[in-house]
């Protein structure tokens, strides 16, 4: 016969059986003492995020042959490197050039010579 839930055996049967099981052991885990910083970066090695938005200055540079802003490559990929964010008109600007420059680049390959085969007109 089952045990009922009101039945005094089936609760001390339940914790007996909730304290005499195994705790899950994590590797390598050291509980916070309180002479630990909890403030302190885990890695060390590893910089801290971006907390800022670059500034214009530090976004833009000036194309030396079209005199034209463009993006400072080397300093954003430092910026998104470290998990760097944008304003929104900087990632616009990017979307916007890229749009620019992708809907001039020719979409067809252009091939010299006869083509021959199933593909000859």
């Amino acid at each position: 016969m089952a045990r009922m839930p009101g039945d005094d055996g089936y609760y001390s049967n339940a914790l007996h059986h909730i304290q005499a099981k195994q705790s899950v052991v994590i590797p390598n885990h050291r509980p916070p003492s309180p002479t630990r910083n909890l403030q302190d970066r885990q890695a060390p090695g590893v910089p801290a995020p971006a907390a800022h938005i670059p500034p214009d200055d530090d976004f833009y540079v000036r194309d030396a042959h079209t005199g034209r802003d463009r993006p400072n490559v080397e300093y954003l990929r430092q910026h998104f490197f470290r998990e760097g964010r944008l304003s929104h008109e900087q990632a616009m600007f990017i979307l916007d050039q890229t749009t620019d420059l992708m809907s001039r680049e020719p979409n067809m390959l252009q091939v010299p010579g006869p083509v021959i085969g199933q593909y000859s007109a």
